[in-house]
């Protein structure tokens, strides 16, 4: 039996015609809009953001201190806030899953060749553009 594929968006920097692929390589890429994509196995496991239950609180993201938010200036508990959070009051769908409980994870174990080598050029790919951002960021720190 055949596993599940999923459709990968290569990286922004992925450049199909500039990298040096071979004609394998070629045949497992994808282009749509000038955005690159191949298809990888995946492997299906329960969302880690919402823990497979579909929804999230509001509060788990963003930087919010539920602990400040839970308790006033005086330690005092805020009953219904406490109440909304822990009753799912203040739930929302899970963004990462999209409500469905589970995602699509990469099969790393599955890997052909060539699609390890389509994603060591991907890999590649994100360090360069954060190696830019960061030489970037020095110079600016310096004043240049």
């Amino acid at each position: 039996m055949k596993s599940k594929e999923i459709k990968y968006k290569l990286h922004k920097n992925f450049i199909y015609h500039e990298e040096d692929l071979s004609d394998d390589l070629k045949s497992k890429v994808n282009v749509v809009d000038d955005n690159c994509f191949t298809n990888l196995p995946c492997k299906v496991e329960w969302c880690d953001t919402c823990d497979g239950s579909g929804n999230r609180s509001r509060y788990d993201v963003g930087g919010y201190d539920i602990s400040s938010m839970m308790y006033d200036e005086n330690g005092i508990i805020d009953e219904d806030f406490h109440e909304d959070y822990f009753s799912g009051r203040t739930d929302i769908q899970c963004d990462v899953c999209e409500g469905s409980k589970i995602q699509n994870i990469i099969d790393y174990d599955s890997l052909t060749p060539q699609q390890e080598k389509i994603l060591s050029i991907n890999d590649r790919c994100i360090r360069e553009e954060a190696y830019d951002v960061a030489y970037a960021e020095a110079e600016r720190s310096m004043g240049c």
